[in-house]
C-alpha cells in the first residue's frame, strides 16, 4: 500500500499541469513587497514635505510678527530692533568693533508648529499622535539686512524629524531626518 502512495506522489511531481502557479505566487509576493516599500517611502516623503512646509510657514509668521527688525541696523540702535554689543562705547576693548544683536520680541516658532501640525509638546520635543513622528532640535537663525552680506533679512531654520518606518504594518526602525528651511525678505524699494 505504501508503494502505491509513493508512486502516486512521484507521478504528481513529474506532472507539468499547473507548473506556472508557483511562479505566479512568487511574482505576486515580490510585487506586493515592492509596492509596500514604495508606498512607505512615499508616506515618509509626504510627511516630511508637510512638516517642512509648516516649519517654513511658522518661521515666516514669526519673522513677519517681528517686521520691525528688517531695517533695525539702519535705525536708532537700541530703541528699535536690538542693541550693539562690544566696542569702546559698549564696555568693550578699544578698537573692538561693535556687533549688532537683534532682539526678536514676538512669537515662537515652536508654538506656531504646534498649532499648524496639531502637536503635543513635552520638554521641547513635539509629537504627533496621527503620524507618530517626533520633532526636536528646533534651531532658527535670524540675520537682519545690514549684518548679512546679501542685504536681505534672512531666516534659516533646521529641525530634526524622527519617523517610524513600517513594513507590512510592522515597525522596523526609526529614521532621523534633518529638515532645513531658508527664507529671506527682500525689500522692493
Amino acid at each position: 500500500m505504501e508503494v502505491k502512495w509513493i508512486q502516486l506522489l512521484k507521478e504528481k511531481i513529474r506532472e507539468k499541469k499547473g507548473s506556472g502557479l508557483i511562479e505566479a505566487v512568487v511574482l505576486f509576493l515580490v510585487t506586493m513587497m515592492f509596492f509596500s516599500v514604495a508606498f512607505e517611502y512615499l508616506r515618509i516623503q509626504m510627511v516630511a514635505n508637510n512638516i517642512r512646509d509648516a516649519y517654513e510657514r511658522a518661521i515666516l509668521t514669526v519673522a513677519s510678527e517681528n517686521y520691525n527688525e528688517v531695517y533695525a541696523g539702519f535705525r536708532e540702535e537700541d530703541f528699535i530692533g536690538g542693541v550693539y554689543e562690544g566696542g569702546s562705547g559698549g564696555g568693550g576693548k578699544l578698537g573692538e568693533l561693535p556687533e549688532w544683536i537683534s532682539l526678536n520680541d514676538y512669537g515662537s516658532v515652536g508654538e506656531e508648529l504646534e498649532e499648524l501640525l496639531v502637536l503635543k509638546c513635552e520638554d521641547g520635543v513635539y509629537t504627533s499622535d496621527k503620524d507618530k513622528y517626533i520633532l526636536k532640535d528646533i534651531e532658527v537663525q535670524v540675520k537682519e539686512g545690514s549684518a548679512s552680506t546679501s542685504g536681505k533679512y534672512e531666516v534659516k531654520g533646521e529641525i530634526t524629524m524622527e519617523i517610524p518606518i513600517y513594513f507590512a504594518s510592522v515597525k522596523i526602525t526609526q529614521a532621523e531626518i534633518p529638515l532645513k528651511v531658508k527664507t529671506a525678505y527682500t525689500p522692493k524699494y
